[in-house]
Parts: C-alpha cells; sequence; structure tokens
C-alpha cells in the first residue's frame, strides 16, 4: 500500500503540509483493510480564500473502523497539502498519486461548487474545455491540449463505480440528517473536473483493461461554505460515500477476492458507462464549457 511517507512526500511547496497519522494498530492484521486516498483543493479566488474542499478532506480521520453495518475496515490516507488550482499544479501531480507499487484501492477527489446547497458525485470528467476559466496563474489550457496530451482517451471518461448503487447507499446512511447529495454529469470543466479526468486517463492509459476496465476513481463536489458546522457536514458525507463505495464480500471467497481494486462496489457495465459518457458528452456539446457550480475568474 502507498505509505505514509510517500504521501508526504508529495508535499506543494507554496503550501504549509502536516503531518499524516496511521493507527495501524487498531485494526485486526488478519483482516483486509481498504486504502483510500483523498485530496482536497486550496483557495481561487479572492471570494474563496478558504477552500472547504481541503478542510474537509483533512478532517477525516485515518481509519473508518469496522461496523456491524461494513466489517472491512478503511485505510485513509489525505494527501497533506491543499492541491494549488493550477492546471500545471494538477498535472505534475496526478501521476505522483499512483507509485507503480503503490496498493491504492480508491480515489476520491473533494473540491467546491460554490454557490450550491448540496453535495454532487461527479459520474464523468471532460478531456476539453479548459480553454476559457483562468486558474490561480492566471493560465487557461489551449482547446486541443487535451487530445495532444492524452491522444489515446475519448472526450469524456466515466468512472467504473456503479454510482446509482454508491449514491443509494451514501444517502441511506445520511437519512437521518436531511443532506442533500445527488449523482452529477457536469464537473464544471474547471480544475475540479480537470483532475478527475486526469485519474480517470491514468487508469484507462494503465492498460488495467482498457476503456472496459477498472477506474476506481469518484469526485465529490461540495458547497462552498466553510464554517466548523459545514466542515463536519462535508465530513460526514464524505465518510459516508467512501463507506458507500465498498461494498462487503459475502463468505470466505468474496473476502479472498478483496484485492488491490477489487474492493469497490459493482462496476458499471460497459454499457452503462458508454451511457453516462454519451450523455455527459450531449451535455457538453449543448451547453458548451458553462459549468453549472460556479463562474471561475476569467
Amino acid at each position: 500500500m502507498l505509505q505514509i511517507n510517500q504521501i508526504s512526500s508529495m508535499e506543494d511547496p507554496d503550501s504549509a503540509g502536516h503531518t499524516l497519522s496511521s493507527d495501524r494498530s487498531a485494526v485486526d492484521p488478519a483482516v483486509d483493510e481498504i486504502t483510500v486516498l483523498v485530496t482536497g483543493f486550496g483557495p481561487f479566488t479572492d471570494d474563496w480564500p478558504v477552500n472547504p474542499s481541503f478542510l474537509i478532506a483533512d478532517s477525516l480521520p485515518p481509519l473508518l473502523h469496522p461496523n456491524p453495518g461494513h466489517p472491512t475496515p478503511i485505510r485513509i490516507l489525505v494527501h497533506p497539502t491543499p492541491v494549488r488550482v493550477a492546471y500545471s499544479a494538477v498535472r505534475e501531480l496526478v501521476p505522483k498519486l499512483y507509485p507503480t507499487d503503490s496498493k491504492i484501492d480508491l480515489v476520491l477527489h473533494i473540491g467546491m461548487a460554490g454557490g450550491r446547497d448540496h453535495y454532487s458525485m461527479e459520474r464523468v470528467g471532460h478531456r476539453d474545455g479548459y480553454d476559457k476559466n483562468r486558474d490561480v496563474d492566471g493560465r487557461t489550457l489551449a482547446a486541443d491540449d487535451g487530445a495532444q496530451y492524452w491522444p489515446e482517451c475519448p472526450a469524456t471518461l466515466a468512472t467504473s463505480v456503479a454510482c446509482e448503487d454508491v449514491w443509494r447507499r451514501c444517502r441511506a446512511q445520511l437519512a437521518d440528517q436531511s443532506i442533500d447529495v445527488r449523482p452529477s454529469h457536469d464537473a464544471g470543466h474547471f480544475l475540479c473536473d480537470f483532475i478527475y479526468y486526469s485519474s480517470l486517463a491514468h487508469f484507462y492509459r494503465r492498460g488495467e483493461g482498457g476503456k472496459d476496465g477498472e477506474r476506481p476513481v469518484m469526485f465529490l463536489h461540495v458547497p462552498g461554505d466553510s464554517d466548523a458546522q459545514a466542515v463536519a457536514r462535508g465530513r460526514q458525507v464524505a465518510e459516508a460515500l467512501v463507506r458507500a463505495l465498498v461494498v462487503e464480500p459475502e463468505g470466505a471467497e468474496g473476502r479472498q477476492r478483496q484485492c488491490s481494486l477489487r474492493h469497490i462496489g459493482p462496476l458499471e457495465s460497459a454499457a452503462a458507462a458508454a451511457a453516462a459518457a454519451a450523455a455527459a458528452a450531449a451535455a457538453a456539446e449543448e451547453v458548451g464549457a458553462k459549468t453549472e457550480f460556479y463562474d471561475p475568474p476569467r
């Protein structure tokens, strides 16, 4: 599994890091555990000097302990610094998140959707459409940048996680909290969308089943509020989502099948994933690069 010191070595030199802690003695060594990597973003405009996505990620516990409904322990590794809201920073960072000797089972990227009062589970990421919205460095990408950088990848990539099933399980855990969580097909054509597609493309490119293979990545958009109550609520959603992404095995045979990328929920069929990507492409064509979440600075 990706070790703590490997995560710590990825620190953003422009951000203040923190030390990860991990109580491995709290887990029965005879029980398999899931490893989830979580990232959050830093600030990106004067209007959003604090990005709640990293506060939420940073508040997550290092371990989700087993309980009767979820007997598998889940190890959470949080990237120790906020991801800079810059295309160059994301492009440099993403390959470092996946060293060849790591056995991360699932990746959860968290980002802010300013102006929204609900949480969104994104189904697809987009390769193109980053030529309009400027990042914190004042830069955009060329219109053909995605096609040049990922020539073998399609314009949209869908996560291989069965989003509808995960969404239902997540909502069930939050039923008594009156927290609004929704599936979404529009990740925004900004840095949130960009890091999501970058991770999806990583799995697509490295040949794990090609277009029909596993892409165990999820993106969670959270509202822009960053007060203590909002962060606590976001943590609840993130924890519920992580548990919802993990489907428990049935019996000893299922337990033995738990290895590397096979802990996540039932994969969507190739047809379903293709349909989701097609729907996203159609929506993108209709609205162009417009984001339904916020209007980034230009």
